[in-house]
């Protein structure tokens, strides 16, 4: 029994520190849960773009308009790029296993049930609950690549990551043909079902189970979540709708981007101050993490625009189906598996430095994009097939110095606030890209139609009786025109990246060169 004596003893020391997340040798076992979370991420990103391009027959199928469907697809888009904002501080609370297992089951789980809904709302729901769950999986995947890779074989596992940017997007589209053309819409939800299964075994199986830190829920930054939840899904969803409600003439999208600021700027002055934040704003005093953030989104700007532009072009100008622009995105997908490697056996190099390894990448795509300026109404598919060859090489070496420059000064205890920026950040890029990138389309289009329509009237001794074929050869001619001006713009965001290199990120040596 226990003295009075003692049980003073006993209540003045301080508690138990909690315990420490299991720190394990990296083999096999690692190695398959590791490809397990990567798997999960890979079908997690090619399910958005599968749905982005099916929609045409998901709305046909389940009867919903057009107006319908682009709600379908912001609602997925904005509670994926929220979740990935607090996925990491989840991971740390409840275990990065447990966690993972149950994100890859929900989405899952959900993505069956997506095709079953009764009605719009039951859809929108479900829908926007596999956003969610989706969207917490990335932040997963590079918090592994940082926590358990020994330092001369990270790299590789933070090119793994970058397959999500280069590898999954161009997958979308030839996956939705496929499904799509030869088995039936409901399979452009339900692929994802074995997939998942593996991916959870994987995870189980292969990473080590980290012990609860509920003492962490005792300083819950609940005011955080109130605010920064709201501010993202807010913002999220005035740029995808904003092209189809021409923007502030909307005073939805007036609401939804003005109201989303204001909460976005409460949010980060509460983080700043929070003793246990979702972000934590003083690791943007590191240089390269603040460069890597600023420069991820015109590094996806481009990446989206050359998927976009040419499937687009190919689409109205030769009314290509999607099945038909599969292999203009597979020339460049299906390479990167091997691309990205060799960069990051490269980068792996002490003597490489990996700011002109990007610059040298940018330059390449901004010569991609001057090459693809130059297309015609007599265009196809077979003549941009330089430029993808291109952009083999040219992606990965973009992408992956960003991920080696924003992960590389960082303490181990700061990965997951690094994980929670640089998804979000992605995330949130990736939407503003597709808003820009839409907006300068209808800037451009309306432009050239408004001079070619202009030069026709003035045009003496005009044909009216070829009228119809007139039209046909008018609108082509825009879309060339608008296309061209497209990849000019893009060449020269490319351009003006390189220009940050010199002054803004420090130089930075592989974890462990090889040589």
């Amino acid at each position: 029994m226990s003295t009075p004596a003692a049980a003073s003893i006993a209540a003045t020391l301080p508690p138990p520190a909690p315990a420490a997340p299991v720190q394990a040798l990296f083999g096999v076992r690692l190695g398959v849960g590791l490809c397990g979370v990567l798997l999960a991420v890979l079908i997690s990103g090619i399910n958005e773009n599968v749905t982005k391009v099916a929609l045409a027959d998901i709305r046909g199928a389940m009867g919903f308009s057009v107006d319908d469907g682009s709600w379908i697809v912001a609602l997925y888009t904005a509670m994926s790029v929220s979740a990935m904002a607090f996925a990491p501080w989840c991971a740390v609370t409840f275990s990065l296993r447990r966690f993972a297992v149950c994100m890859i089951a929900a989405f899952m789980l959900l993505g069956m049930l997506c095709p079953l809904a009764p009605d719009l709302l039951s859809f929108l729901i479900l829908r926007a609950l596999q956003g969610l769950a989706g969207g917490a999986l990335p932040p997963l995947l590079m918090s592994v690549a940082l926590r358990f890779l020994p330092p001369g074989i990270k790299l590789y596992g933070l090119a793994g990551y970058a397959l999500t940017a280069t590898f999954g997007p161009s997958l979308g589209t030839p996956m939705a043909a496929l499904w799509v053309e030869y088995v039936g819409w409901q399979w452009a939800f339900w692929q994802i079902v074995p997939w998942c299964a593996a991916a959870i075994a994987m995870v189980a199986w292969g990473l080590p189970q980290d012990p609860l830190r509920l003492e962490r829920l005792a300083q819950f930054n609940g005011l955080g979540l109130s605010l920064g939840l709201p501010a993202l899904v807010m913002l999220v969803l005035g740029l995808v709708q904003g092209p189809r409600l021409d923007w502030f003439a909307s005073p939805l999208i007036c609401m939804l981007l003005g109201g989303g600021s204001g909460l976005l700027v409460l949010f980060l002055y509460n983080e700043w101050s929070h003793p246990l934040p979702f972000f934590k704003l003083q690791l943007l005093a590191n240089r390269n993490l603040s460069y890597a953030l600023i420069t991820l989104g015109g590094v996806l700007f481009v990446l989206l625009a050359v998927i976009l532009i040419p499937s687009s072009f190919l689409a109205k100008v030769h009314g290509y189906r999607p099945l038909q622009t599969a292999p203009l995105l597979l020339w460049v997908a299906i390479p990167q598996l091997l691309a990205l490697p060799l960069v990051a056996t490269l980068l792996n190099q002490r003597r490489v430095d990996a700011r002109w390894v990007q610059a040298i990448g940018l330059a390449m795509l901004g010569l991609a994009c001057w090459m693809g300026a130059q297309l015609t109404t007599e265009w196809n598919r077979d003549n941009f097939i330089v430029m993808q060859l291109v952009q083999i090489f040219a992606q990965p070496m973009a992408v992956l110095p960003l991920l080696m420059l924003a992960t590389g000064g960082l303490a181990p205890a700061d990965g997951p606030f690094a994980s929670a920026w640089f998804n979000t950040v992605k995330g949130f890029a990736a939407v503003l890209a597709g808003g820009v990138l839409e907006a300068a389309t209808t800037v451009r289009s309306h432009f050239h139609s408004t001079v070619l329509v202009d030069r026709l009237g003035n045009a003496p001794g005009l044909d009216i009786g070829a009228a119809p074929s007139l039209g046909a050869r008018l609108h082509a001619q825009v879309v060339a025109l608008t296309s061209a001006d497209l990849y000019l713009l893009v060449a020269m965001v490319a351009l003006a990246l390189i220009a940050l290199i010199p002054w803004l990120p420090t130089r930075i040596f592989p974890p462990r060169a090889v040589a």
